[in-house]
């Protein structure tokens, strides 16, 4: 080589170190404190480019008391389908301030201030545990820049895969920034802990990784408060523990998800027995019915009217072939359970042990015609602010018995048909009932033809007014004291006893008939009663007395002063 040539090399070799070091001078800003190893990591102009590209995948979430966060978007697959989403922390994005027609209000880099109607179409999740929360994007909304999940992320050794490279976390306090490291370690698949630098407001940056396209693998959580790296580094969640939870929570949108209910349903009855479906109804419309009879065993969804969602899945082949389970879960706590499981008449068994009822002010008809239940645990049910139960447990015709001593019915005012055709009932104890409040009686235990014994000495029966067919074809009762009964304000006593054939002993002693306006069919076919004392009734305001004493016992002693009712009685032997 020439003397020339040599010095041209020299000029370049001089030129390219000039050039290094202005790049070096460059990058100087962009080194951040490595806490753990104590090394500078040197990023490229080439990498500060390319993160700066993703500047506009990343928000600044805005809380309304002040404490901000950080989020981003990314595309996710869901069982199959591309979903658009926004990322969070679960402590930045949570139950309690989130819900139903929530705005989430963030600034993009530009800082432009956007934001999200929580609507319950749109696909939400949180997760305390994981402290993550999955916002649904869709596809009308202004949001076209979004991060990619790394296609690595499945291994099972992630550390191993991960411990070379280095990782950056886009943050937006004021404005989007960086900074990077290393990953020390990644607990059990879930957990990931890093020596990257992040500032207050940080919480729901994501964590990329710079060697495989500034892919997401994780969620930055914070700073570590525990274990041997106490305030030595900072920890995220990795992104796979996010997608499995996800995956497996699809159909469950919901904050603060809540199981009321498990069936298990034959597998034959599926198809046809469509009346499982038909739960929510209510006068008032607060709940529409909604079924669809095809594709039952993947999603089946009840819409409320205010475009609230309740999710339903079938989870087949549970314990064996011929079973499925349906389990569902609810969005807000219900208020009126009215003829949930009305005409669910398949059902053999019907879990509620996580039944929450706290809020429930109307249970009317709820397990109405669940006729091939045997039994019924309750003992879980808060009925404190229930005053509906009609027809509660009316043609429950399998049911041998049910517990309700935890029952609290202060504020019942209807127990009409409560336990009509409750046929197999063989005794039942209400001795914690208080129906201080109630006024409908009617039907009450009509039809629990079983039942052999009724203690009914803590009834208050002040305001009731009717007690029409009250004990209806409670054909084994062998006796029955009502001598507690307050019967002042009651209108109507048509059929009360009617073919109560078993009764041979009925203590009415303090019934106060002043009001009653119908009697009818009052003690019809009372065919085994010996004695009878009416003497303390009055039917000046009676006006249907007919059949009253029709299949009475003849030979029955009847202690009485009325001339109407003498009358009536004569007139039949």
């Amino acid at each position: 080589m020439d003397k020339n040539g040599s010095l041209k090399k020299k000029n370049e070799k001089k030129t390219f170190n000039e050039k290094k070091e202005k790049d070096k001078k460059k990058e100087k800003d962009y080194i951040p404190e490595n806490t753990i190893i104590g090394k500078k990591i040197v990023i490229t102009i080439e990498e500060v480019k390319r993160i700066e590209k993703k500047f506009n995948t990343i928000c600044k979430i805005l809380k309304e008391n002040g404490e901000n966060g950080t989020g981003f978007f990314c595309k996710i697959n869901i069982k199959g389908k591309e979903m658009k989403t926004l990322f969070t922390n679960n402590h930045v994005l949570n139950e309690n301030n989130i819900n139903k027609n929530s705005i989430i209000k963030f600034m993009d880099n530009n800082k432009r201030i956007n934001e999200i109607k929580i609507t319950e179409n749109r696909f939400t999740y949180t997760n305390e545990e994981l402290d993550y929360t999955c916002i649904e994007i869709f596809d009308n909304e202004p949001y076209n820049n979004y991060l990619t999940i790394d296609n690595n992320i499945n291994n099972n050794n992630a550390y191993e895969e991960y411990k070379l490279d280095k990782f950056f976390i886009i943050q937006f306090i004021d404005s989007p920034s960086f900074d990077c490291g290393y990953i020390q370690m990644i607990d059990n698949n879930k957990q990931m802990y890093y020596a990257i630098s992040t500032l207050p407001g940080s919480s729901g940056s994501p964590v990329l990784n710079s060697y495989r396209n500034l892919s997401v693998i994780g969620i930055h959580c914070g700073k570590v408060d525990k274990g041997k790296f106490k305030d030595k580094c900072n920890r995220g969640i990795y992104f796979q523990s996010i997608l499995n939870d996800i995956q497996n929570n699809f159909h469950k949108k919901n904050f603060k998800n809540e199981i009321i209910g498990i069936y298990d349903i034959k597998k034959n009855d599926v198809n046809k027995d469509i009346n499982l479906l038909n739960y929510f109804e209510s006068d008032d419309d607060e709940y529409k019915q909604y079924n669809n009879k095809k594709d039952l065993e993947n999603s089946i969804e009840l819409f409320l009217d205010d475009n609230q969602k309740i999710n339903f899945q079938f989870k087949y082949k549970f314990k064996n072939e011929k079973k499925y389970m349906l389990i569902f879960k609810i969005k807000k706590p219900l208020k009126n359970l009215r003829r949930m499981f009305c005409n669910c008449s398949s059902l053999t068994s019907l879990n509620l042990s996580n039944f929450n009822t706290n809020n429930v002010t109307n249970m009317e008809g709820m397990f109405s015609d669940c006729s091939s239940l045997t039994s019924l645990n309750l003992s879980n049910f808060n009925t404190n602010n229930v005053t509906n139960m009609s027809e509660m447990f009316s043609d429950c015709s399998s049911l041998t018995s049910l517990n309700l001593s935890n029952f609290n019915t202060n504020n019942v005012t209807n127990m009409d048909s409560m336990f009509c055709n409750c046929s197999s009932l063989t005794s039942l104890n209400l001795s914690n009932f208080n129906t201080n409040n109630v006024t409908n009686m009617e039907y009450l235990f009509s039809d629990c033809s079983s039942l052999t014994s009724l203690n009914l000495s803590n009834f208050n029966t002040n305001n009731v007014t009717d007690m029409y067919k009250m004990f209806y074809n409670c054909s084994s009762l062998t006796s029955l004291n009502l001598s507690n009964f307050n019967t002042n304000n009651v209108t109507n006593m048509s059929g009360m006893f009617f073919e109560c054939s078993s009764l041979t002993s009925l203590n009415l002693s303090n019934f106060n008939t002043n009001n009653v306006t119908n009697m009818s069919g009052m003690f019809f076919e009372c065919s085994s009663l010996t004695s009878l004392n009416l003497s303390n009734f009055n039917t000046n305001n009676v006006t249907n007395m007919d059949s009253m004493f029709t299949g009475i016992n003849k030979d029955c002693n009847l202690i009485c002063n009325d001339e109407k009712i003498l009358d009536e009685f004569s007139d039949k032997y």
